[in-house]
């Protein structure tokens, strides 16, 4: 075997281990809530109960939410994803001046591996 030769193979086993390295994640798992009438926390649940795989045994509080999208463990769906992002408007729970909508967003910019991106509107 050349020189060359076996400095492609080593390149090649490094870019495998590379990729094996990486968790077999996905990179994100976006979630659109856009156009559903989230006026509280309990609507937020409902909505990202299904598209986030979250267990029936799931807290639906916000310490629990952190666990799920931060610590992870929780939901297979969340973890098979580097990033979870919500998508909603900025209406109902997250219109400005909503204190359970501002705490939810807060949990979100803390997190490394989730974000909320909400749409407001003209």
């Amino acid at each position: 075997m050349r020189d060359d030769d076996a400095d492609d193979l080593t390149d090649d086993l490094s870019d495998d281990l590379s990729d094996d390295l990486s968790d077999g994640l996905s990179d994100d798992l976006t979630v659109d809530l856009r156009g559903l009438p989230l006026d509280s926390l309990d609507d937020f649940w409902d909505a990202v109960t299904g598209p986030c795989g979250l267990p029936e045994w799931f807290g639906r509080n916000l310490d629990a939410w952190w666990d799920t999208i931060e610590t992870r463990g929780v939901s297979e769906v969340i973890d098979a994803h580097e990033t979870l992002v919500v998508r909603a408007d900025a209406a109902g729970l997250f219109a400005p001046g909503r204190p359970e909508g501002a705490r939810l967003a807060s949990v979100f910019a803390d997190a490394s591996r989730a974000r909320l991106e909400v749409e407001r509107h003209g």
